[in-house]
Order: C-alpha cells, then sequence, then structure tokens
C-alpha cells in the first residue's frame, strides 16, 4: 500500500538566491518535509505549520550550499592566487561555519583555525574564510571535510605545509541520543612542514590556542 502525501498550501516563501540552476529539488525536499510532519501527527492545516515545508527546505538548501557550487566556488577561491616573497605562517580563524551530519541531517556547528607555510603563490586572507565555509555547508562527516579541503589547498595553492583545525559541536549528540550538551570533536589535518616539522605544528598549536581562547 502506497501512503499519499497532501501537498499542501503553495508555497509563499520567496526561493533563496542561487538556488536556479542547481541540483536542489526543492518541490522533492518540501513533499519530503511534509511526509514527516504528517508522521509525526502534526496537522498541516495549523497556520505555523503552513510554510514549514518551504521554509525547511530554504534552510536545508543553505546548511548544504557547500553540495551545489563546490566545483566552481573552488577554482574562484584557490584559482586567484598571487605571489609573495613571504615565507611564514599564515594563520587565519576562527572561522565559524555550519553544516549538518550526513547520518541524522542535524546541524554541525563548527570553529575553524587554518594555517599554510606559502611556498611562492598566496591567498587573499578572506579566501580561507570563504573556503571553509564552503567546505563545511553540506551533509558531510567533519574528518572527510577536513581532507577534502586540505587536499584541494594543497594541489591548487601547493605551499610548503597546510593545517586545518576544526572544533566541532555535533547535534546527533547535543540534541539526540547521549544528549552531551558540551561535548565536541576536533580534528587536526597537517602536511609538508605542518606534519614534518614538530616545531612548526607545535607553533601553529599555540596559534590555535590563542585564537581559541580570544573567541
Amino acid at each position: 500500500m502506497t501512503e499519499s502525501v497532501s501537498q499542501g498550501p503553495i508555497s509563499t516563501v520567496t526561493p533563496t538566491n542561487g538556488e536556479e540552476g542547481t541540483k536542489f529539488k526543492r518541490k522533492q525536499v518540501e513533499a519530503g518535509v511534509r511526509m514527516i510532519l504528517q508522521g509525526l501527527g502534526v496537522d498541516l492545516e495549523d497556520e505555523n505549520f503552513k510554510e514549514t515545508p518551504a521554509r525547511v527546505a530554504r534552510a536545508y538548501y543553505e546548511l548544504c550550499s557547500g553540495l551545489y557550487s563546490a566545483e566552481k566556488k573552488t577554482e574562484e577561491i584557490f584559482g586567484k592566487s598571487f605571489f609573495s616573497d613571504y615565507r611564514g605562517m599564515i594563520v587565519v580563524g576562527p572561522v565559524q561555519a555550519t553544516g549538518v551530519c550526513p547520518h541524522h541531517l542535524l546541524p554541525v556547528k563548527s570553529t575553524v583555525v587554518m594555517g599554510y607555510i606559502p611556498k611562492e603563490r598566496k591567498l587573499g586572507l578572506s579566501k580561507l574564510a570563504r573556503a571553509i565555509k564552503l567546505y563545511l555547508a553540506k551533509p558531510v562527516m567533519q574528518e572527510s571535510a577536513s581532507h577534502a579541503l586540505v587536499e584541494a589547498f594543497q594541489s591548487y595553492v601547493q605551499p610548503d605545509g597546510v593545517a586545518l583545525y576544526i572544533q566541532a559541536k555535533h547535534g546527533c549528540m547535543t540534541d539526540r541520543g547521549v544528549l552531551q550538551h558540551n561535548c565536541e570533536a576536533s580534528t587536526m589535518d597537517v602536511r609538508g612542514l605542518f606534519k614534518d616539522d614538530s616545531g612548526v605544528k607545535t607553533e601553529f598549536t599555540e596559534q590555535v590556542r590563542l585564537l581559541l581562547r580570544r573567541s
């Protein structure tokens, strides 16, 4: 037996800018949300829920926007570097980024610090923040996002070293299940000099500690 899903009222919520031309299927997302609400026993005619499917669809488009622009945006962000004779460490953070866990689709709120040592080319500082937000704005495991971002940075910029520290609160741990409201997960991905030179890694770790203390 196939369960029918009410299509509900026509949405008056304006689509998020950028949806057009992507693989995001708003109508399917809205239909799925209606099915969830019906499964929960919610009255879809209640004025508090009439626009809920459209609002949730818009929210998930924003939370998962990295799915729809990663390839294009990566080229835009990392493809525009410039020469610099600076050979010291560059550290940017803390950068706030939000995505969702792939297992429960609950929010993951990350605080990120990224550092690198340029070889010849360097990026504008805001590019690092943009890249971090892009790679975390999707349903992805924290470890996988870290690996993908570092790999892309290595490939495009080819620094002498790069390091990425992510500290995140996962909704699947704070709001359900074990209900550990203060629990956080941290990952650190290091390449090049950050991996091979313990002094460089120690300096980055200290920078992370200082930046997070001030935030």
